[in-house]
């Protein structure tokens, strides 16, 4: 089970995978052989986000943002679960807890919040630009303390309108670069040696 309310910080959501600090092959004169098997599925999003894979559930999860749509695809069984939030959704982190198979943490237009997959409940855990109604939540990860960050744009995708956030292991919310103002905060990554953070805007190509 999880711990109170306040506990329930990032520091249990599970970083991205290539965050891990593990040295990468990639660059290395080794040479592997690896045969792929792809197959085409009719898993169409109209603004599909997030896709990773769910190792306990042995599924791929993704979202469908605007339409607020969890997704949790079995290959083995060709089951597609549709899980309505009734809100936009921009991105979704694994945790590492006790209920790993069942909890996820989401970036929705509310702020950060839980979503156990079992009882389909949706527990907030921290308001994020609640008083900013025409922007939402887009890009977010884990860091490797597991820690969450997430960045935040404009409904109409107004220049300048979104920001950085981060929620630490206490629960609590703090905006980053606060000097500075984005669009479109995306593909939110770490160096290999674990050192610096790296994200684009992505309207602005930066």
């Amino acid at each position: 089970m999880f711990r109170s309310a306040a506990k329930l910080a990032a520091r249990g959501c599970r970083a991205s995978a290539g965050v891990t600090g593990k040295t990468v092959m990639a660059g290395t004169r080794r040479q592997m052989s690896i045969s792929v098997n792809v197959e085409q599925k009719a898993l169409f999003s109209e603004l599909g986000e997030g896709s990773m894979w769910w190792a306990e559930r042995s599924a791929l999860l993704f979202l469908d943002i605007m339409k607020g749509h969890i997704k949790i695809y079995n290959p083995e069984s060709g089951e597609l679960d549709i899980h309505h939030i009734g809100k936009p959704v921009g991105t979704v982190v694994l945790r590492n807890s006790s209920n790993s198979d069942e909890a996820i943490l989401l970036g929705t237009k509310d702020g950060i919040e839980e979503y156990n997959v079992e009882t389909r409940k949706l527990v907030p855990l921290a308001p994020v630009e609640a008083e900013l109604d025409g922007n939402r939540a887009n890009d977010g990860k884990c860091d490797p303390q597991g820690r969450f960050w997430l960045g935040t744009m404009s409904l109409t995708l107004e220049r300048g309108a979104g920001h950085l956030w981060f929620f630490d292991e206490n629960g609590k919310v703090s905006q980053r670069c606060s000097e500075h103002s984005f669009s479109v905060c995306n593909g939110i990554t770490w160096s290999q040696d674990l050192k610096h953070m790296y994200f684009v805007d992505s309207p602005v190509g930066s």
